[in-house]
């Protein structure tokens, strides 16, 4: 899979020059489950569509536990870098 760093730079170098923020990190996850989903369908459609969210329903419950892990879901204030975690 392909991921474009200098597309990275300039949507989250600034927000992640100390710590990457879980706003970033849940956008890489969803484009990982969107890119994975083109090895299977390689147009836009229902199909594409139907793998990309089976992705993200199968492997969604261990990302976030494993943010929680890393302390990226905490249940401090949410100034976009954390998240409450009910």
């Amino acid at each position: 899979m392909f991921f474009n760093f200098r597309f990275y730079l300039g949507l989250h170098d600034e927000d992640c020059k100390i710590k990457p923020t879980i706003k970033v990190i849940t956008y890489w996850f969803m484009m990982f489950c969107h890119e994975l989903a083109h090895n299977f369908v390689k147009h836009h459609n229902s199909e594409h569509e139907y793998y990309f969210l089976s992705f993200v329903e199968i492997y969604m419950p261990n990302f976030l536990e494993l943010m929680k892990k890393r302390q990226f879901l905490t249940s401090g204030i949410n100034d976009g870098r954390c998240v409450k975690l009910n």
